[in-house]
């Protein structure tokens, strides 16, 4: 267990986002698990300890309290994130057109933009054509890998039997 905190510990220092959920997440699955299990054996406290409606904890909600109240929840939380998110864009968006105004920017000593003349700067495909031709060059690379794992694999010891 102290290597599991310590692990986590440097995870949440080390800049890898990634280290730490990924260390939660079998503790997590596990826990789950086993509490999922419980409520098929004998654990006679899962019968009689639960609160108010649902004093069986081995049994569904009768009521559908609970499934309703994590619905609920799970409701409000994804309405936060929106609010906030919007919130976010619409000063952000305020923020860029109150810039753009020339005064503004001379107040605030903000240099003008640089223009580039259009004759210097590369050719740009539209969207669709550089799909196009990402998707090919993408997928002829894909051959490619193909073609070397089949080589490879022709010379190995009970390829085609």
């Amino acid at each position: 267990m102290t290597k599991l905190t310590n692990r986590m510990n440097e995870a949440k220092h080390s800049g890898n986002k990634f280290d730490f959920p990924l260390v939660q997440a079998p503790i997590f699955i596990s826990f789950f698990i086993a509490l999922r299990k419980m409520a098929y054996l004998p654990v006679p406290s899962m019968q009689s300890g639960g609160l108010w409606w649902f004093t069986d904890l081995t049994l569904s909600d009768p009521l559908y309290i609970l499934p309703l109240a994590v619905t609920g929840t799970m409701f409000a939380i994804i309405e936060a994130i929106f609010t906030y998110w919007m919130t976010s864009n619409v000063f952000s968006l305020a923020q860029v057109g109150f810039l753009k105004i020339p005064a503004v920017r001379r107040r605030l000593g903000i240099p003008d933009r640089v223009t580039h003349d259009p004759s210097s700067l590369p050719q740009q495909d539209g969207f669709l054509q550089s799909m196009r031709t990402d998707f090919k060059s993408g997928f002829g690379g894909l051959k490619a890998i193909v073609k070397k794992i089949l080589r490879t694999a022709k010379h190995r010891p009970g390829y085609g039997s």
